[in-house]
């Protein structure tokens, strides 16, 4: 059986026929496409970065956050005040029939646009901005001692609450124009109305068109977990309150790994690169690649990306957080390529040479 010439310096070899060709094509392709790994304080910046998250005006937040304390009355309720004393002292004619034809009917009355309602006999006093509790003293004020003899009782309460109307859109469960009564004028009570956000969640809120001098601007707020308002706010009527659908949290894996996608990212969950590659089924075994790339996106919408050398800096690659969003990218370099046109070309020649084997066998 003769051996078949292997003058390499002729270049007579198949092998090196074709080898040598593609080196020099890789070589000269590949060549500085591959930045250095990230230096450290660079590698800093990009940690704190992302993920993109909406832009909160916490000042705008604060100025119209909701008032605590009990309920104040504004203009258009109807108020009931029961003051027996002084309806029978004023009006001793005016009182109910029946079994309880001795008690004089309740006052009712509504607030004004100007904020005031009207007593009988002593006329308007302010209502609007108040608690129930200061319009009773202040009832009380306006008849004793003048009209009285001594301190009536006065009990005010809210009859009927005037109604706003306010538009909820987006990731709520019934979408549309929601009327609120003036106890229910809050971003809460709003949502409540609709339903509640959806049970997939939301990214943020949006309240558009306040009245004031910063109607124009909306007040954007994020959501806590996924349902949950950052914070209460107080609503004037005619507003829209705009739910921003939450979009889906993810990192990406791409390049040679053995299953490359799109994984979840769960709130509260906390992945590293390793984990990622992890998920990607792990390096490719014939590439053996050395670089990864990690691109993220910062709270302004800037795309940052950030290299690691597996071989050099693979300590500072494992710690390194994945972000909700991070696309993590396993670099094809000159020499990966080289390493799987290797791998294709003995691969492809055992194949070729059993089926030779085989046939002459047959």
């Amino acid at each position: 059986m003769s051996i078949p010439s292997t003058d390499l310096r002729g270049a007579k070899s198949p092998f090196l026929r074709l080898c040598v060709p593609f080196i020099l094509a890789t070589s000269l392709a590949g060549c500085g496409s591959i930045p250095p790994p990230t230096p450290p304080d660079e590698l800093s910046e990009f940690e704190k970065a992302g993920p993109y998250v909406p832009v909160v005006d916490r000042s705008a937040l604060v100025a119209a956050r909701l008032p605590s304390g009990p309920y104040r009355v504004t203009a258009g309720d109807i108020l009931q005040l029961e003051m027996p004393v002084v309806m029978r002292a004023l009006s001793p004619v005016a009182t109910t029939q029946g079994p309880a034809a001795q008690v004089p009917a309740p006052h009712v009355c509504r607030v004004t646009s100007a904020g005031k309602i009207t007593l009988p006999t002593v006329g308007e006093i302010d209502a609007a901005s108040k608690t129930l509790e200061e319009i009773e003293s202040a009832a009380v004020a306006a008849y004793h001692p003048k009209y009285t003899v001594h301190r009536p009782s006065v009990v005010a309460t809210v009859r009927d609450h005037v109604t706003v109307k306010v538009s909820v859109v987006g990731a709520v469960t019934s979408p549309g124009i929601h009327s609120l009564t003036s106890d229910e004028k809050s971003l809460v009570g709003a949502l409540m109305k609709a339903g509640g956000i959806v049970a997939s969640g939301a990214g943020a809120i949006r309240i558009i068109g306040r009245p004031g001098d910063d109607a124009a601007k909306p007040i954007v707020l994020p959501v806590q977990g996924l349902n949950v308002a950052f914070a209460d706010l107080a609503l004037e009527g005619g507003e829209t309150i705009e739910v921003l659908r939450l979009d889906p949290q993810v990192f990406t894996v791409v390049g040679l790994v053995s299953t490359p996608g799109t994984y979840p990212y769960p709130p509260g969950a906390r992945f590293t690169l390793l984990h990622a590659i992890g998920f990607g089924g792990g390096l490719d075994i014939i590439s053996r690649p050395r670089y990864v790339q990690v691109f993220r996106q910062d709270a302004t919408g800037k795309i940052l990306a950030a290299t690691f050398d597996l071989d050099e800096t693979w300590k500072v690659a494992a710690a390194l957080q994945i972000k909700q969003g991070d696309i993590v990218a396993v670099v094809d370099t000159p020499t990966t390529q080289f390493r799987r046109f290797i791998s294709g070309l003995f691969t492809g020649g055992v194949i070729a040479s059993a089926a030779l084997n085989l046939n002459r066998n047959d």
